[in-house]
C-alpha cells in the first residue's frame, strides 16, 4: 500500500487504541489494549485500506509524472513558477503536509523528489522581500522592524521561514505577495533545468548537497544555487517596486 497506507493505518490504530484504554480495566489495559488494537486493525487495513491506498498512490504519481516528466519549456516554466509562487500560501494555510506526504512516495519509486527543489524556492523569494523591508523599513525610519526583518532574513538563507512569513511578509500582504512572485521566477528556473532532489527536509543553502539532475549533481547544486539567488533578487526587486516606505510608516504607526 505505500507510504500512505502507513499514515492511514497509524492514525486508525491510534483511534482505536484510544478508545480501548478508555473502556479497558486498569488492570488489563498495559497487555489487553495494544494487542486487541492489532487485532482490530489489521484485517480491514490489510484487506481495504492497502489496496486503497496502494491505487491513491499510483494515481498520484502519474499526475506528477504528467507535471514533472516534460520535455516542453513553456510547460516546465509555468509548472516551476506555479508551484513555487502557490506554495507559502499553502504553508501558511497549514497544507504543506499533504505535499509533504507525496515526497516518498516519490522518492520509493524513482530514487529522486521532482518538485521539492521547486518548493524550496518560496524561502528565497521570503528572504528577498524580507530584505526589501529591511531596506525600506530604514528610510521610513521603523527601526524596529527593520532589525525584525534583518534577523528575520538571516534563517530565512536557511530555509527557516517562520519568521519572516509571520513577523515581516504576512503583515504587509504586499511583501507576502513579492516573495510569492519572486519565489515563483525561481522556480521556473529550477523547473527548466530539470533539477531533484535525493530528500527532503532541510531547505535554503542547507539543502544544497541533496540536488542532482540530468548533468550531475555539481551542476544540479549550481543551478539550484542560482536559482536561490534569483529567487531573493526577484523579490527584494518587486518589494521595493509594490511597496512604498509610506506603507511601513501606516503600518507601524497603527501598531
Amino acid at each position: 500500500g505505500g507510504v500512505i497506507a502507513a499514515f492511514i493505518g497509524s492514525f486508525i490504530l491510534s483511534k482505536v487504541e484510544l478508545f480501548l484504554r478508555k473502556h479497558m480495566l486498569p488492570s488489563l489495559d498495559m497487555v489487553l489494549t495494544p494487542l486487541l488494537a492489532i487485532i482490530i486493525t489489521v484485517l480491514p487495513y490489510v484487506l481495504f485500506i492497502m489496496p486503497i491506498s496502494g491505487a491513491i498512490s499510483s494515481v498520484l504519481c502519474f499526475l506528477m509524472d504528467k507535471v514533472s516528466f516534460t520535455d516542453s519549456i513553456v510547460m516546465n516554466i509555468v509548472v516551476g513558477f506555479i508551484c513555487a509562487a502557490i506554495f507559502l500560501p499553502i504553508n501558511v494555510a497549514g497544507l504543506q503536509h499533504g505535499i509533504i506526504a507525496l515526497y516518498p512516495i516519490q522518492l520509493e519509486k524513482y530514487g529522486f523528489i521532482t518538485l521539492y527543489p521547486v518548493f524550496a524556492m518560496a524561502g528565497a523569494g521570503q528572504v528577498g522581500a524580507g530584505l526589501g523591508i529591511w531596506f525600506l523599513s530604514r528610510k521610513a525610519n521603523n527601526l524596529k522592524l527593520s532589525n525584525v526583518a534583518f534577523s528575520a532574513a538571516i534563517p530565512g538563507t536557511m530555509g527557516v521561514a517562520g519568521p519572516l512569513i509571520y513577523t515581516v511578509t504576512l503583515p504587509h500582504p504586499k511583501a507576502f505577495i513579492a516573495s510569492c512572485l519572486g519565489a515563483g521566477i525561481g522556480g521556473a528556473v529550477i523547473k527548466c533545468f530539470n533539477i531533484v532532489s535525493t530528500g527532503w527536509g532541510p531547505s535554503g543553502i542547507l539543502a544544497l548537497f541533496m540536488m542532482d539532475g540530468p548533468k550531475g549533481p555539481f551542476n544540479a547544486l549550481f543551478i539550484y544555487l542560482l536559482g536561490l539567488i534569483i529567487s531573493a533578487t526577484a523579490g527584494f526587486i518587486l518589494s521595493l517596486i509594490i511597496l512604498k516606505p509610506s506603507d511601513l510608516e501606516e503600518h507601524s504607526t497603527k501598531r
